[in-house]
């Protein structure tokens, strides 16, 4: 009886190694399959890509060639911003650019009358006529921008 016992456990520890390695088996199955579709996923996204690259080649050289056209205009307009800028006083063209930097629009505008030109703010006279005389240019008080004296519009008008 002893011997029934033991082969009755012998064949208990068989079939349940036997579903454990079934188990196992399946599980192994499930997992290359998953490793397969996820290769051929990064196999379709790799083409996917190369297939972009390819079409985005010409744009891409297109948009390298106004980027270099844009920069040689940007060069040229600096260099006429540098021969242009050399004749003005320091001080006035630092003035300029930290107005420029500030502002989304212009930094230099004309006496409107007796007004600024772009705050319409009352310019008083004393200021006006030395602006007027001298060429000078002044800060607006109110709105912070260059001004200046128009005075060929002024001997039109007279």
């Amino acid at each position: 009886m002893k011997k029934v016992k033991e082969a009755t456990a012998a064949m208990s520890q068989v079939e349940q190694a036997r579903r454990i390695l079934a188990e196992e088996e399946s599980e192994l199955a499930t997992l290359s399959r998953r490793i397969t579709e996820l290769t051929t996923a990064r196999d379709n996204h790799e083409n996917a890509l190369e297939d972009l690259d390819h079409r985005h080649a010409e744009d891409r050289a297109s948009i390298a060639s106004q980027r270099a056209e844009i920069e040689a205009a940007l060069t040229t307009a600096r260099a006429a911003r540098s021969d242009k800028a050399a004749g003005v006083d320091r001080p006035l063209l630092a003035k300029y650019d930290r107005i420029r930097s500030a502002r989304k629009r212009g930094a230099l505008f004309s006496l409107r009358g007796p007004s600024c030109g772009n705050c319409d703010t009352s310019v008083p006279m004393q200021r006006r006529n030395i602006m007027a005389a001298r060429g000078n240019i002044e800060v607006c008080e109110t709105c912070g921008v260059l001004l200046y004296a128009d005075v060929a519009s002024e001997e039109g008008a007279a």
